[in-house]
This record gives structure tokens, C-alpha cells and sequence, in this order.
């Protein structure tokens, strides 16, 4: 402690591996620790400044951005230093750092000088200096505050946390992951758990479009976004195209949240995007031949009679048609199409994200899917839509979101 303030350490944390995964000089990925994650949120909830680590052999300086909690100062993230090495391989240099702390206490904040020194080079790089602001007066005041009340205070969130999916993708792709970037999807899952419906038990899925087997049919099955609980087994079944509430979604290009829709009786869907589109007459032909072949035909028939008449209503949608295995607590939901409706002639359909609920008030369903909740999730289906595409770019394991 400098002086006489002890109400601020110096708070540093020291692991083998990293929390943040780098990339190395020479272009190799170095993975993050299990549990990164979680162990990254305790340590912000704690006010760390600094997150030593060795395993990589290469001296670098990250600044991480996780998720903040509440109630702590987030201007600064938690920096990660990682250390060089003495005895390392035949091509790797001798470094190590050299760190110097220093606290104005007129400031209260704290700021390090880091030196990397090269034994085989007599010319040292400069030394970096940054502030950390982190300032805790202590443990006391570290319980997270609870905001879900406060709307600007969830929108300030929910910005920082779309600031941080943005880093984690252009991450992986500069990682040149082998897969689609599971780790910026992820965080999606957590702002919309831990932001957006704070204090709400929530589940969360991505289903896109595929067909599981070969000149099967097309289907919503889910990937890459699951609950971190199997509730109820219903979940994990596929939803069908274009017989349920997602594929509509889809179809549409239209968030539908049950069952606030379920009661506007007189809405018609929109015939005029359908046609507009060209989706009618694809839409047609699988409902005909799902009414034939399909595992539900009394179902498909039904929505393809009215919607030949052009009589198919939101509420035709909502039916409870399946008889669920497991009786789910979660009775309200919203589907959430990626791409959201747009003014190109023949839009893409990659998938839905399906936020399910379990209503605070059971007198009152779909409340919680407030306008201004709904718009942060129109938000993250853009989002959405640009991780998989970049993914796609990327020619990693795609073909599911073509059909």
C-alpha cells in the first residue's frame, strides 16, 4: 500500500494460462483457461487490476473487455500481461518484464510501468505506461446493483456488451478459428440472460435452417446458442418449416411473441411481402407436400387452405398443435428472425433466435417483450446476421443457412 491509503491494493492475479486467448508472433492461436469467463467476471466483481500469466513465452499486454457487473467502475478493463521466457525453446528469445506500480493517492488510481527486457539484445523496447481505473473503496460496496428498473443504465450495458461481441469477433477472425465464432455468440446468449431480461429466468436459442438429412425436410434445429438447463424436453426438438411460430418469424422477417399475438385475432399476415418475395408459391408447394408426407398433415392442411384463401391469420399460427412430452414453465416466448425484414427482392433466411420466458406475473404473459426490449433484440439479430456471415466468408463448416 503507497503511504497511508490502504482503502485501494494493488490487486493481481497470477495463472499459468491466460484468461484471454492471443495470438502469437508467429501467427500461432494460445487458448484462454477453462472457465475463463467466469473466473474474468469474479475478478472484475472484486476490482483486479492486473492478470499475470505465463504458458505462451511471449511477453504481450491485452486489455480484456468482459462483463461488467454492476456497481464497480468500468471505464478501464482488467489488463493481462503475458511473461516471456528464460528457458524456452532454441528459437525463442530470453525476455521478461519488468513491471513497475506506482498509486497517486491525490488520483486514487494507479498506473504501471512495464518494461520488456531481451537478454540477447541490448536495445530494450520503451516501456508502456498505462493508468488502471479500477478504484474499490472495498469489499463492501461490491455487491452488483440491481438496474433492471433503469432504463438508461440497461441501455449503457447493453452498448458496452455489444462493444465486446464486436472485439470478441473480429477476434476470430483473426484467430482464423475452425468454426463459426461460438465465443461472440455466447456472450449474445449472456446480454440477453444477464441485460436485457435481468432478473427473469431465461432461456435462449439459436435454430437455423437446415435439413438434417439428405433431400429431407427443412428444418430449425438448434446450434451453437443452448440453455445452460435442458428445462423440458420439448426444447430440443427441431421446429418444423413452415408449419411453426419460428418458421413464420422467418418467413416474415417479423419478431412474433407469443401470446401477445395469439390475441390479435383479426390480423392477417402479409400477403403483400409474401408475394412480394417470391416466398408464396415456395411456401405452397411445402405446405402441399407436407400435407401429404408430412409428420403433421392435419396441421399443414390446415394452414394451407387458409392461406390459399388468403385468410391466414397471426393467431393461426400459435396453435397449440404439438402436445409437449414435459409441461414447460416457460409460457411466453419471442421469435426473433435473422435477417429481420428487409427491402431485398429475395431475402436470406439463416435462422431464429427464440427467447422463451418465465412470466413474472402469470396474469400477465409476454409482458416482460416491452418495445424496448424487443428493439435491443431486433439489435442482436443484426448482430447475429454478421457473425454468420463472417463465418461464412470465412469458408468455415456453413452450407445449413443456404437453403
Amino acid at each position: 500500500f503507497p503511504g497511508d491509503d490502504q482503502s485501494n491494493p494493488l490487486r493481481i492475479i497470477v495463472t499459468h494460462h491466460p484468461l484471454i486467448a492471443l495470438v502469437g508472433r508467429s501467427g500461432r492461436a494460445i487458448g484462454k483457461a477453462a472457465n475463463s469467463e467466469a473466473v474474468l467476471r469474479h475478478l472484475r466483481r472484486f476490482g483486479f487490476h492486473l492478470a499475470l500469466h505465463g504458458h505462451s513465452h511471449e511477453p504481450h499486454f491485452l486489455a480484456d473487455l468482459p462483463i461488467e457487473p454492476y456497481g464497480t467502475n468500468s471505464d478501464m478493463p482488467l489488463l493481462q500481461v503475458g511473461a516471456g521466457s528464460l528457458g524456452g525453446g532454441a528459437h525463442e528469445a530470453n525476455l521478461f518484464n519488468e513491471i513497475v506500480a506506482t498509486r497517486s493517492p491525490s488520483a486514487g488510481k494507479w498506473a504501471i510501468e512495464m518494461t520488456t527486457i531481451n537478454l540477447d539484445s541490448e536495445h530494450d523496447r520503451p516501456p508502456l505506461r498505462i493508468t488502471l481505473h479500477n478504484p474499490l473503496a472495498g469489499l463492501s460496496n461490491l455487491q452488483p446493483k440491481r438496474v433492471e428498473h433503469d432504463g438508461l443504465a440497461i441501455h449503457l450495458e447493453f452498448e458496452k456488451r455489444l462493444r465486446v461481441i464486436e472485439r470478441q469477433l473480429v477476434e476470430s477472425v483473426e484467430d482464423e478459428v475452425a468454426d463459426i465464432p461460438v465465443r461472440a455468440l455466447d456472450s449474445v446468449k449472456e446480454t440477453i440472460k444477464e441485460n436485457i431480461f435481468s432478473g427473469i429466468e431465461t432461456r435462449v436459442g439459436l435454430a437455423l435452417k437446415q435439413r438434417l438429412q439428405l433431400n429431407g425436410p427443412v428444418v430449425l434445429a438448434n446450434r451453437y446458442i443452448v440453455p445452460d438447463t435442458q428445462v423440458d424436453d420439448q426444447y430440443l426438438h427441431p421446429y418444423g418449416y413452415p408449419e411453426t411460430v419460428a418458421a413464420w418469424a422467418l418467413i416474415l422477417g417479423e419478431i412474433l411473441v407469443y401470446p401477445r399475438m395469439f390475441r390479435e385475432q383479426d390480423a392477417l399476415i402479409n400477403y403483400n411481402w409474401l408475394q412480394h418475395t417470391g416466398k408464396y408459391p415456395l411456401i405452397v408447394k411445402m405446405l402441399q407436400e407436407l400435407s401429404k408426407n408430412g409428420k403433421y398433415p392435419q396441421r399443414a392442411a390446415q394452414l394451407l387452405s387458409k392461406l390459399e384463401m388468403q385468410q391466414l391469420r397471426n393467431s393461426d399460427l400459435f396453435q397449440d398443435w404439438l402436445p409437449a412430452p414435459v409441461q414447460t414453465r416457460f409460457k411466453s416466448f419471442a421469435a426473433v428472425p435473422i435477417p429481420l425484414k428487409s427491402t431485398l427482392a429475395r431475402p436470406r433466411e439463416l435462422g431464429v433466435l427464440m427467447v422463451d420466458v418465465v412470466d413474472p406475473d402469470p396474469k400477465e404473459p409476454a409482458a416482460v417483450f416491452t418495445d424496448d426490449r424487443l428493439d435491443m433484440l431486433r439489435t442482436l439479430s443484426h448482430t447475429i446476421d454478421a457473425i454468420l456471415t463472417t463465418a461464412d466468408k470465412m469458408r468455415q463448416p456453413r452450407g445449413i443457412w443456404h437453403i
